[in-house]
């Protein structure tokens, strides 16, 4: 399985990394600021939402205060996602001496292509001193302040207790984040991107733990599927178990056909999306399998 992973994404394994699931916004953006409050040399922000709101605005506090330390800081953030953040908000930002870029702003002429949906930036990555990683489903918004753990059941909430989940890694793996980040940050500032970046964004990383990572990236607009070629490998290769957490489910036939060959084998696969808790069962009859 991993050598066909290796094969299909072109990335790399990497050892030596400790990785922390992070339940949900308060568990996240508590170890997010804290590994913020920390940095001594930079901090790299990807989004595709970064709002004007008490979370927003929390962290920019933050930013601002360790860019006064001497810490450089820089903001990518979707040029749709973030529509609705106030000027002023950024102004702030910048005037503190933080660099700040828009994936695809809204100019037509510029990006012809704006409103195509699979043209955005959904990436929510942030690197601290290149020591430090967090990525995952999080924005940076009020909506993930409150646990979605203590909502009541039964009871949707739409603007507060979002269920999502981050990691935070820490090890060699960091570098393949950076590595991301970058790439974006020349796309959307080409004039700003340096084309040999610091040292200090790529330091020797030790090993910190036992965990295997690979970091498998796909890019809006593009139109190669690394991260689709590799789930649909690792569906394909299942022998025990696919557990699968998923906001949207739209997938095509091919992998809804991996899903139920997975299921007749004796594989136990469960999807739960946006809510609603569904398995793959086979059924008595022929061995037939339904959703």
């Amino acid at each position: 399985m991993l050598a066909v992973e290796t094969a299909l994404t072109g990335s790399p394994l990497v050892a030596g990394n400790s990785v922390h699931l992070l339940v949900d916004g308060p568990a996240a953006y508590a170890a997010l600021f804290a590994a913020i409050a920390n940095a001594r040399d930079h901090v790299h922000l990807e989004t595709y939402l970064l709002a004007d709101d008490e979370v927003g605005r929390r962290l920019g506090n933050l930013l601002v205060a360790r860019r006064k330390h001497g810490v450089s800081v820089r903001i990518l953030y979707d040029g749709i996602g973030s529509v609705g953040t106030s000027a002023a908000f950024f102004d702030r930002l910048r005037s503190a001496g933080i660099e700040i870029q828009a994936f695809h702003p809204l100019d037509p002429l510029q990006h012809p292509k704006i409103w195509e949906l699979n043209n955005r930036d959904h990436r929510k990555l942030t690197i601290v001193d290149g020591r430090v990683g967090f990525t995952g489903g999080m924005n940076i918004s009020d909506v993930y302040a409150r646990s979605s753990l203590s909502a009541p059941r039964g009871i949707p909430d739409l603007h507060s207790r979002w269920r999502d989940t981050q990691i935070q890694i820490e090890g060699p793996a960091v570098a393949e984040l950076q590595k991301l980040f970058l790439a974006h940050w020349r796309e959307a500032a080409p004039s700003s991107a340096s084309p040999n970046p610091r040292a200090s964004y790529f330091p020797t990383l030790e090993p910190r733990g036992e965990d295997l990572v690979r970091i498998v990236a796909s890019a809006g607009g593009g139109d190669r599927y690394e991260i689709y070629n590799a789930y649909l490998a690792a569906v394909e290769h299942a022998r025990q178990r696919i557990w699968v957490t998923q906001a949207y489910f739209v997938p095509g036939e091919r992998f809804v056909g991996a899903l139920q060959a997975a299921a007749r084998r004796g594989v136990d696969v469960r999807l739960h999306a946006r809510g609603l808790a569904l398995v793959l069962q086979r059924t008595a009859r022929g061995g037939r399998t339904h959703l």
